[in-house]
């Protein structure tokens, strides 16, 4: 039997693009998925849109909140899979990405496994450019910026009892810090194929915002003075600078 999987799509005012997100999930024929959408209040016809697709949708609220991350935590505490992921209403799952996950899942069922990432198509809706990003977690990278794709990725439930839930307060880099608290222990598997896709006009790539956020994140977890964060720093922003110059997504 295939392990239950709860996937939570933090939802406001995305009626152009939540139809084709919750499509691409339908498509994937898992017979064990429970799907849970938190929508913050929109004011647009997303609410029509989930009314539209309740015969996919396990469980949705409608209620106030202070952002993505404290979204997803409501989403938390609903949600009774083994495996957990999260999706942006933007966001599409490309065909079989559920399944090469779970093969992954049960692959390494005795290992204590608490992590599954892959890869993930960015695309810039601007320039019609797209590129594949997602790297294997690996510590000594995380710690520098974050690689990993986790748009999509699974998390076991264990790991949401051993480290807890995301900073309700975060803006941009919850899913980051959350890795990070994770810590070097985490155990993690990387699952080499491309599995979403995403836009590049979401906050994290496009706000020059995640920037300071991220070093103050590895500051404030890391325990790590401003000096030995600045030449990371510049070094993003000067990377960042320039793939906004060039369209890159």
């Amino acid at each position: 039997m295939q392990p239950r999987i709860s996937l939570i799509i933090a939802v406001k005012n995305a009626e152009s693009t939540l139809g084709r997100c919750l499509r691409s999930i339908a498509l994937q024929g898992h017979s064990n998925l429970e799907l849970i959408i938190v929508d913050g209040l929109s004011i647009d016809r997303t609410p029509e849109i989930i009314q539209r697709w309740q015969a996919l949708i396990s469980q949705s609220i409608n209620s106030q909140d202070k952002g993505i991350y404290d979204a997803w935590n409501k989403g938390l505490e609903l949600a009774s899979g083994e495996w957990i992921c999260f999706l942006g209403a933007d966001d599409v799952l490309l065909p079989g990405a559920l399944h090469g996950y779970t093969l992954h899942a049960q692959l390494s069922v005795n290992r204590g496994l608490e992590f599954i990432s892959s890869r993930a198509i960015v695309f810039d809706p601007d320039s019609l450019r797209e590129r594949v990003i997602g790297r294997p977690w690996e510590w000594k990278s995380l710690r520098r910026h974050m690689g990993v794709i986790h748009i999509g990725s699974f998390h076991h439930r264990r790991l949401f009892d051993r480290v807890g839930v995301f900073d309700p307060t975060a803006r941009i880099v919850g899913d980051y810090a959350f890795l990070l608290r994770a810590g070097p222990v985490l155990r993690a598997r990387f699952y080499a194929a491309t599995t979403v896709r995403i836009q590049s006009d979401g906050l994290s790539r496009r706000s020059y915002g995640v920037l300071e956020e991220t070093m103050q994140t590895r500051k404030k977890i890391l325990a790590m003075p401003r000096y030995v964060l600045l030449p990371q720093y510049y070094l993003d922003t000067v990377k960042f600078v320039l793939r906004r110059l060039l369209g890159v997504p």
